[in-house]
């Protein structure tokens, strides 16, 4: 962040006079400088002469080093910022926006007006003065988008709250339909409409409208705070989407959500007529009795008529309780519809089958599941709920089905412990596909116990336990290091590379290398498939070069120090080059600027250090001195 003026040459580059600020230095004392010509470059300690910081600063400095007037507050998700500085390229300098997230501990990446999303350095970015905070959000609320952070292009529209996602982020329902989760910054709540005056209603009215809401109960829309029109209809509350205001299945089978103000309660229907009002026959002689209680996964028959659409007659299965009573039914025609507790009645109950667990061998025997799969084989892979089995049948379909449809065959006998990255043999055929006699190696595990296997064919499919044996183990390989001689044996790793040799230059993660093969290629690797080659007895005299392990093995490197290139792991055919290291991209490979001008990167193994000139007399700054040598690159030699 300091400004400073580049006073000697020792970098080259002809940058002596130049101006410019640090943005980070390269190792322990040589800083990176980006000049006030827009260039960017490294230089040594003894080029650099900090400029005096206080009084010297004029109006621009003091607005990008954030030190003038305009210094920033503390910054944080969700501040509207504008770029002040340009030490950020992109030419963003004077564009406003909004924190989206931090990229480090102090560095914001910044959402724009213009839609650009993009990190800025600290600097470059100041806080504008933050709106009158809004009043908190609550369920049911109107509310008006009024920022881009969440993506989708819904600033301006309108909408409800319908729940919080977390804490302080709602889910909100839109005007236009769409339903979307909304950074809270994006949010405004929009005044509350007093309620509008209605004519004096008549007494029969008054006593419907004193009455609490309950799911269930019938209701007419009298309002038109709730956007969609639907004034005028009639429905029933199917549950509350917060403590007051309902969900409504509107009789021309559309369901919304209403505020309360909205909605009337219509009068109750009177109970149904006793079986000794005229006109009413008698049950015949031995009638069942009213079953027990209801209870979720009952079969059931549709009795009454209470709840409109027309379903006496037809049966179905119960498949959750839209409050402490009434049940939500899956007719058998495919409909699922709520219905007043009166209408239903249980049928008598199927013998129970066998408890059901995750990887059991099934049978589908029933109809319940839509899809006509009566008669299927296949797997339980988990239960979408208590006790409502997923299936993966035999012909590859998945799918979820109602318990009573599905019954448990014989368990087939169990088979060893398997693991991943283990060779197996597929010896059954339970798992469809025609595998049975290939090999290959478990990459992973889809559940508790049925592995995902790679065939050697290069396949890649899931199994039941019971179709996988594991093959005997061969010996472990020597552990692996950077810089190692290996050959890839397996094919778990996709890019067919079975057999080809090369280098590793790093980890991906713990154990999975990254390696440089000998026809150029760099590929990451999974540990299974890589072994090491013999590194001392076997080494010829190339791979001794390379490795850095026979005569010419280099000293410890550092930054300043002359190198040669003495390897071809780094591409670019710098082989036999010299230079000079600038500094390390990270712990042990350096970048070096080679004496044509280049720069470039190279592995470790690469790089040979080049004996040191005497040492002259200890330099200091304002010394007189005369370039003796032409190592730095200029013709300067004699000056």
């Amino acid at each position: 962040g300091q400004r400073v003026e580049i006073i000697g040459s020792v970098t080259p580059g002809g940058h002596k006079g130049k101006k410019g600020q640090i943005t980070r230095f390269v190792d322990a004392e040589n800083p990176e400088v980006r000049l006030d010509d827009g260039q960017t470059a490294s230089f040594y300690k003894v080029d650099v002469r900090a400029l005096p910081e206080a009084a010297a600063q004029n109006s621009a400095t003091q607005q990008l080093l954030g030190t003038g007037p305009k210094a920033a507050v503390a910054l944080k998700v969700g501040q509207r910022v504008e770029i002040i500085g340009s030490l950020t390229p992109g030419g963003h300098k004077g564009k406003k926006g909004q924190i989206t997230r931090f990229v480090d501990a102090e560095n914001p990446e910044v959402k724009l007006d213009d839609g650009q999303l993009s990190s800025f350095y600290k600097a470059d970015v100041q806080a504008l003065p933050e709106a009158a905070k809004p009043a908190a959000l609550k369920v049911g609320q109107r509310v008006e988008i009024i920022g881009s952070v969440t993506p989708g292009g819904h600033k301006g529209k309108k909408g409800q709250i319908t729940r919080f996602v977390d804490a302080e982020n709602p889910e909100v329902r839109l005007d236009d339909g769409n339903v979307a989760s909304f950074y809270k910054v994006d949010v405004q709540a929009l005044p509350e409409v007093s309620a509008a005056p209605t004519p004096m209603p008549t007494v029969a009215a008054q006593a419907a409208k004193s009455t609490a809401l309950k799911v269930g109960q019938r209701v007419e829309i009298v309002g038109s705070l709730t956007p969609g029109g639907h004034k005028g209809k009639k429905g029933t509350v199917t549950r509350f989407v917060d403590a007051e205001n309902p969900e409504v299945r509107m009789d021309d089978g559309l369901t919304a959500s209403f505020y309360k103000a909205d909605v009337q309660a219509l009068p109750e229907a009177p109970a149904p007529p006793t079986p000794t009002a005229p006109g009413v026959p008698l049950p015949p002689p031995g009638a069942a009795k009213p079953p027990a209680a209801l209870q979720v996964g009952q079969r059931v028959e549709i009795v009454g008529s209470l709840t409109p659409g027309g379903h006496k007659g037809k049966k179905g299965q119960i498949i959750r309780f839209v409050d402490a009573e009434n049940p939500e039914v899956r007719l058998d025609d495919g409909l699922t519809a709520s219905f007043y507790k009166a209408d239903v009645q249980a049928l008598p109950e199927a013998p129970k089958t066998v408890a059901l667990k995750v990887g059991q061998r099934v049978e589908i025997v029933g109809t319940l599941t839509p899809g006509g799969h009566k008669g299927k084989k296949g797997e339980i892979t988990r239960f979408v709920d208590a006790e409502n089995p997923e299936v993966r049948l035999d012909s590859g379909q998945t799918a979820s089905f109602y318990k009573a449809d599905v019954r448990s065959l014989p368990e087939a006998p169990k088979s060893g412990a398997l693991k991943e990255g283990q060779r197996v043999e597929i010896v059954g055929s339970l798992t469809p596909g025609g595998h049975k006699g290939k090999r290959g190696q478990i990459t992973r595990f889809v559940d508790a116990e049925n592995p995902e296997v790679r065939l050697d064919d290069g396949t890649i499919a899931s199994f039941y336990k019971v179709d996988v044996q594991a093959l005997p183990e061969v010996a472990k390989v020597v552990e692996l290091k950077v810089g190692q001689r290996v050959e890839i044996i397996g094919s778990v790793t996709p890019g067919g590379h079975k057999g080809k040799k090369g280098q590793i230059t790093r980890f991906v993660d713990a154990e999975n290398p990254e390696v440089r093969l000998d026809d150029g290629q760099t590929a990451s690797f999974y540990k299974v498939d890589v072994r090491a080659l013999p590194e001392a007895a076997a080494q010829n005299s190339a791979t001794q070069q390379l490795l850095g392990t026979g005569p010419k093995a280099a000293v410890a490197l550092k930054v300043g120090q002359r190198v040669e290139i003495i390897g071809s792991l780094t591409p670019g055919g710098h082989k036999g080059k010299k230079g000079q290291i600038t500094r390390f991209v990270d712990a042990e490979n350096p970048e070096v600027k080679l004496d044509d001008g280049q720069l470039s990167s190279f592995y470790k193994a690469d790089v040979q250090a080049l004996p040191e000139a005497a040492k002259p007399a200890a330099l200091k700054v304002g010394q007189r001195v005369e370039i003796i040598g032409s190592v730095t690159p200029g013709g300067h030699k004699g000056k």
